[in-house]
C-alpha cells in the first residue's frame, strides 16, 4: 500500500479514522512522545487474537506502556552490541 499511498496515510475502517505510518522516523516518535506511553491502537478481533495471541501487538492501554518499557529496557543499545560481542567470542571457541 505504500507504493500507492506514500508511508503515511490515513483511512477509515468503518467510521474509525486510522493513521497508517510506514516512516520509521514518525514511528519512533509515535512511540516515544505519546502521553503516558499509551495510544489508540485498532483492536485485534477474537479470530486475531487466536493467532497472535496477546503479545505487544495485541496489548493496549497501560498493558501496553508497561510492557514498553520493560522491552525497551532490553532492548537498549548498549545492550544490542553486547550481544554482538558475545556472538564473535563463541564463534572463535568452534
Amino acid at each position: 500500500m505504500t507504493r500507492k499511498h506514500g508511508k503515511t496515510f490515513l483511512y477509515w475502517f468503518g467510521v474509525i479514522p486510522i493513521l497508517a505510518a510506514a516512516d520509521l522516523d514518525m514511528i519512533k516518535n509515535i512511540f516515544m512522545n505519546t502521553g503516558g506511553g499509551s495510544f489508540e491502537k485498532v483492536r485485534l478481533s477474537p479470530q486475531a487474537k487466536l493467532l497472535f495471541g496477546m503479545g505487544l501487538n495485541g496489548l493496549v492501554g497501560e498493558e501496553w506502556a508497561l510492557h514498553r518499557r520493560i522491552a525497551n529496557q532490553a532492548l537498549m543499545i548498549e545492550r544490542i552490541k553486547c550481544w554482538d560481542r558475545g556472538e564473535h567470542q563463541q564463534s572463535g571457541w568452534k
